[in-house]
């Protein structure tokens, strides 16, 4: 595995903190363009393969340097099979790979990611993870 730029490293930091790659260009000072070159090559580089395994993997860094526990009660109230789902988004897998593993369809998975984004209040899968794995305080 490739070591990360310094740059790429500035870039996943700021992904990990639900930063889209508009507000990654402004804060950076660089183009849009620049920001998905680096994010194509982290991807390429951790051997990751789809955007929510990227967010984990940023959110989960950020935690580990912060030596912060996830966050379970953004679960609570989910059903257990919701719960399943939510765990393993926050692992990084994409929902093909939750469908197989769970035995259920990729529609299926898609059901209950859009179940647990509405009882967050949330809207897409990064939302999910960052949520999870960097609870909002209060």
């Amino acid at each position: 595995m490739a070591q990360l730029t310094s740059k790429e490293q500035e870039v996943l930091g700021l992904i990990g903190r639900g930063l889209t790659c508009e507000q990654i260009a402004a804060s950076l000072s660089i183009s849009t363009y620049t920001v998905r070159k680096h994010r194509s090559n982290i991807l390429r580089k951790l051997d990751l393969h789809a955007t929510a395994q990227l967010v984990a993997h940023a959110a989960s860094s950020l935690r580990a340097a912060a030596a912060a526990p996830p966050a379970t009660e953004v679960f609570a109230g989910l059903t257990p099979r919701e719960l399943q789902v939510a765990q393993l988004i926050t692992q990084g897998f994409t929902g093909k790979e939750i469908a197989r593993q769970l035995g259920i369809s990729p529609g299926t998975v898609r059901k209950h990611r859009d179940n647990i984004a509405n009882r967050a209040g949330l809207r897409s899968i990064a939302d999910i993870i960052l949520r999870a794995t960097n609870p909002p305080d209060g």
